[in-house]
């Protein structure tokens, strides 16, 4: 912004003085405009900033001077016979407060000169207030840089980023990038405030880019700010079916989506590329949901029969990974677990959970079955991941909480609810996400990790992700 002190409402100063009680000589107009309101006389002095209040002030005692006092602007419209009028009546005044009425009545014509400034203050404050808001949305919405002003922005870290949205107090919702524990900061797009709320946000596999859910499909924005717009098809949609996940290959060429039906709850499975630019239904495999993808060949798929398999392209059949009823598959990089037993299908998280089930685990392509033990704990479980100490992330039935499954069942965060974590690729922190909130895990003073561990990064944020690179656990 500019000198603000540069620009000043100057107007016909003496004559806003006279009406407050100076001499009648110094208030009569010299024959210059008043038209301008930011021009300026040398011989006419700059308006205090109280000028316009003093006029006002003077202005009021003119016409509530007495109760049986006519309009006074009105007696300026009759001429002659309406002042005469008008000086009679104030003769009380006169004697009481010695101030000419002739000034008076004279001045009084002067003050229609102020309407002037008091519409360029009116336009003034509204702009003021916009400029307020304007620079509210701004702040948020602009790219931070540690670099100072026109420094280039340093790269994200190659090893893990965090995603997730803020909405700016006019209704924008703004989509952040950071580094996994929070630093570096920037915006890579605006929604307007009419848009609808973005959901189901998630990275690409190579991290270089953010799809999120909308209500006509999935929209995709690069590191860069470009967008890349994915829709469902529209008999889909208007059948009742919307998006409740992503999943990206390796590569962030190909996506895998599942949608579900809200009349029923029927899912239903389709791939896209960015190539195409279009969904394509992958097959009928009952109530089924999409998993993580082996490599950018194939995508693991789970489905309420108990079949557990990967996809390559739609229309094919599954490659079934294993012959007896199995659900809920995490790939580490290295192996497929998965959970063995009956199939339950809950709403949250997404995907099947598995009734009092057995641990398992197998290579990609199918061999080296082994059981990895079952579980002192029973319920409808879902595994989510593993953590460094071999303990597994789970839920349990429709609790949307985190637990750490080993031994015994413990909540990951006794003291808060966090309904996800995800390991950094070193196992010295992870990243929890709780609603609104993203928190920063310390793992380098233990795996089952005190209250002081937990340290809240982010809040009031909306559908957050993280990306850490896939490798698998040692």
């Amino acid at each position: 912004m500019g000198d603000e002190s540069a620009i000043r409402l100057k107007g016909p100063g003496r004559v806003v003085s006279e009406v407050a009680g100076r001499s009648r000589q110094a208030a009569k107009d010299d024959g210059r405009s008043h038209d301008c309101l930011f021009t300026h006389h040398p011989h006419e002095r700059r308006g205090h900033p109280d000028e316009l209040l003093g006029a006002f002030a003077a202005f009021e005692l003119t016409v509530t001077a007495r109760q049986h006092d006519g309009d006074v602007f009105g007696a300026d419209r009759r001429r002659l016979f309406g002042v005469v009028r008008l000086q009679g009546r104030h003769e009380g005044l006169r004697r009481g407060e010695r101030i000419g009425h002739s000034a008076i009545i004279e001045d009084v014509r002067h003050a229609g000169l102020l309407l002037p400034y008091v519409a360029a203050a009116a336009v003034i404050a509204v702009g003021s207030i916009a400029l307020v808001y304007a620079t509210v949305d701004a702040d948020d919405s602009a790219p931070a840089s540690s670099g100072g002003p026109g420094a280039p922005q340093q790269q994200l870290s190659s090893s893990g980023r965090l995603a997730y949205w803020r909405q700016t107090p006019s209704g924008a919702f703004v989509l952040w990038a950071a580094n996994l524990d929070g630093s570096q900061p920037r915006s890579l797009t605006t929604l307007a405030a009419n848009t609808s709320r973005p959901f189901g946000t998630r990275w690409t596999g190579d991290g270089n880019a953010v799809a999120y859910g909308t209500d006509l499909g999935i929209g995709i924005i690069k590191l860069d700010g470009t967008r890349t717009d994915m829709p469902i098809p529209a008999e889909v949609r208007n059948s009742g079916f919307r998006l409740i996940d992503q999943r990206w290959s390796p590569s962030g060429r190909r996506v895998a989506v599942t949608l579900q039906r809200s009349t029923d709850g029927k899912a239903d499975l389709w791939m896209g590329s960015l190539d195409r630019r279009e969904l394509v239904a992958a097959g009928v495999f009952g109530n089924a949901f999409f998993g993580d993808w082996l490599s950018d060949d194939e995508v693991l798929v789970e489905s309420d029969t108990g079949v557990l398999g990967a996809l390559r392209e739609p229309g094919q059949p599954l490659r079934r990974l294993v012959d007896r009823p199995a659900a809920s598959p995490f790939f580490d990089g290295a192996r497929v677990y998965f959970l063995a037993g009956s199939a339950a299908t809950f709403s949250f998280p997404i995907g099947i959970f598995v009734t009092n089930p057995g641990v398992w685990s197998v290579l990609p392509n199918g061999t080296d079955l082994r059981a990895e033990g079952r579980l002192e704990v029973i319920g409808a479980l879902r595994i989510d991941g593993i953590w460094p100490d071999g303990r597994y992330l789970m839920h349990a039935g429709a609790d949307q909480t985190q637990y750490l499954v080993g031994p015994r069942s413990t909540s990951l965060a006794p003291s808060s609810l966090l309904r996800r974590a995800v390991v950094a690729a070193d196992r010295r922190l992870a990243i929890g996400f709780g609603g609104s909130r993203v928190v920063r895990i310390d793992l380098t003073h233990g795996l089952s990790p005190a209250d002081s561990a937990f340290v809240v990064l982010l809040d009031g944020v909306i559908s957050p992700d993280a990306w850490v690179r896939r490798s698998a656990l040692p």
